[in-house]
């Protein structure tokens, strides 16, 4: 999704860096797709703006796809002791190029490393914990 300006914009940096074929813009995709394409990819980059907690990012990781996110803001502060969760300024492009080469350069030893890590992750984002914390700070449980 997109304003049609913006995506014939992107689409020309695309074309412009030899990326066609490589990088595409694929739009909204159905969550049950999201999670069968997942494994193939190399990372996730979402480096944005006020950013909510993001679930893409955990089921990325889940996936075995190192990312890239915003320092400061959504998932941050979250994913401490991950190797291959990699922070970056969302308004630097050298803080972002500086991310995904790390991400790329060390990315077989971090993919390997997800997937060794899956259930530790997978337990650090249960739902349960979170929910029982919430309801405890609420009062609604001892």
């Amino acid at each position: 999704r997109g304003r049609p300006g913006t995506i014939t914009e992107i689409e020309a940096l695309i074309a412009r860096y030899g990326l066609t074929g490589r990088a595409r813009l694929v739009g909204a995709v159905p969550h049950a797709e999201l999670l069968a394409r997942l494994p193939r990819y190399g990372v996730m980059c979402l480096p944005s703006h006020n950013e909510t907690f993001g679930m893409v990012y955990v089921e990325a990781m889940l996936s075995g796809v190192p990312i890239l996110y915003s320092r400061g803001t959504g998932i941050d502060g979250f994913v401490e002791g991950i190797d291959a969760a990699v922070g970056c300024d969302p308004n630097s492009v050298d803080s972002i190029l500086a991310g995904l080469e790390e991400l790329l350069d060390r990315h077989g030893t971090l993919r390997a490393t997800l997937l060794a890590q899956h259930d530790q992750i997978a337990a650090r984002f249960a739902a349960g914990p979170h929910v029982e914390r919430y309801n405890r700070e609420l009062g609604l449980v001892a």
